[in-house]
């Protein structure tokens, strides 16, 4: 083995030069006579020029390593990453042997193996007549899961607002909201982390929740990954999944691929909340139009009847005055569908336009009244809302209700 001598000249010249590096790192003192930098005050020089983010005797042997390469040509980082690793016992608290390590560790890159499967099925489902269940489908056979179990509630209410585990017996979900999701003691869980039902609840917590634990023996097992996911709104989303007591229990690689969902399934939660209150507003608006008694038809820009509501089906239905014949509006009186169809054609409304409809039965005259839809141009060309037909019957006055 080759030994370094310290009391020759050299030597202490050489440290001397390396006096500012070892300061910095703490090794020995700086003098006080002279900058710890002689360049940038930041790194030493050598570093600087070489670009390698290394620390401690590494850099300098990085910078001895590539001197000594350069001078065969041969200089690259695979050699110094390589050089590296042979001599990397001797650097365990490295912040690049740490980095290494780190991405070579299980889990650093998982992810799910359809993985744009289960992303289409998580903001498709979002339109489903019953939302998220078919993503909790895929995911459930994608991640090995008995059961994939999705929560959303308003952060402290005392019972969730939709319970979603597919395949389950639902009286199973409808007595956990009941019994136990007000005292569930895996919730609150770090935001956007994926923690283990045992990493998470101690032994003493579950000692002290009987009927939880009778829950747990009777429907499944502890074996639950789960993560939560908050929206500013104050709805908060839970994922659960659920492993039986003769499955592989959830690894490291299980962790890592359930939290690589997380930033979509912020995104869908964001989507699912805008499209409930827009929905909800859409209910409350056809509810109160359905109170007054007025008929309600919307048409694209060809002029094409592309939904209508019940009232304004029954008063069509009559035919009295005007009717619908195949996916058009027409009228008895042929200056009534001229009018309609010039307004189609003209697009832009600046105004509403009212129309009287004589009905020949000799009840009072109907009144239609024509609007724009305010709909986005891309709407409209791709065969949406251009107009709106409000349809009102005297006859029938408002039978609204509290």
């Amino acid at each position: 083995m080759r030994v370094q001598r310290t009391d020759h000249p050299a030597a202490a010249v050489h440290h001397d030069r390396q006096r500012p590096f070892l300061a910095r790192r703490g090794v020995i003192q700086p003098r006080r006579d002279r900058p710890v930098c002689p360049r940038d005050g930041n790194i030493p020089h050598f570093a600087n020029r070489n670009r390698f983010a290394l620390d401690g005797h590494i850099q300098y042997r990085a910078h001895r390593f590539r001197r000594h390469r350069l001078g065969q040509g041969k200089a690259t980082l695979g050699h110094l990453v390589n050089h590296m690793l042979q001599n990397r016992v001797n650097h365990s608290n490295s912040p690049l042997m740490s980095e290494l390590d780190a991405s070579s560790e299980p889990g650093a890159d998982a992810v799910y193996d359809n993985l744009p499967a289960v992303l289409a099925a998580l903001f498709d489902s979002l339109m489903d007549e019953e939302p998220w269940s078919a993503f909790l489908d895929v995911l459930s056979a994608a991640s090995s899961a008995t059961w994939a179990t999705l929560i959303l509630t308003p952060g402290a209410a005392d019972r969730p607002g939709i319970i979603l585990t597919p395949g389950a017996d639902p009286s199973i979900g409808q007595d956990y909201a009941a019994r136990l999701f007000a005292g569930d003691p895996f919730t609150g869980l770090p935001e956007g982390k994926v923690m283990h039902f045992r990493d998470f609840v101690s032994d003493d917590t579950l000692r002290h929740n009987a009927a939880y634990r009778a829950f747990l023996t009777e429907t499944s097992s502890d074996e639950v990954i789960g993560v939560d996911i908050g929206e500013a709104s104050g709805l908060e989303l839970r994922l659960r999944l659920t492993r039986d007591v003769d499955q592989p229990p959830f690894d490291r690689d299980d962790h890592a691929r359930l939290e690589s969902l997380v930033p979509h399934l912020r995104i869908a939660l964001r989507l699912f909340d805008r499209l409930a209150a827009d929905k909800m507003e859409q209910q409350i608006y056809a509810g109160a139009i359905a109170q007054m008694a007025v008929g309600m038809i919307i048409l694209d820009r060809e002029g094409k009847v592309i939904r209508l509501n019940a009232r304004a089906s029954t008063l069509l239905a009559e035919g009295d005055g005007i009717h619908l014949s195949g996916d058009r509006v027409t009228f008895d009186v042929s200056a009534h569908a001229r009018h309609l169809r010039d307004t189609v054609k003209a697009g832009d409304l600046a105004a509403p336009v009212t129309i009287r409809i004589e009905r020949p039965s000799g009840r009072g005259d109907l009144l239609l009244v024509i609007g724009g839809a305010n709909a986005p141009d891309y709407v409209m060309a791709s065969g949406g809302p251009a107009f709106v037909l409000f349809l009102n019957d005297p006859v029938h006055p408002p039978e609204i209700s509290a």
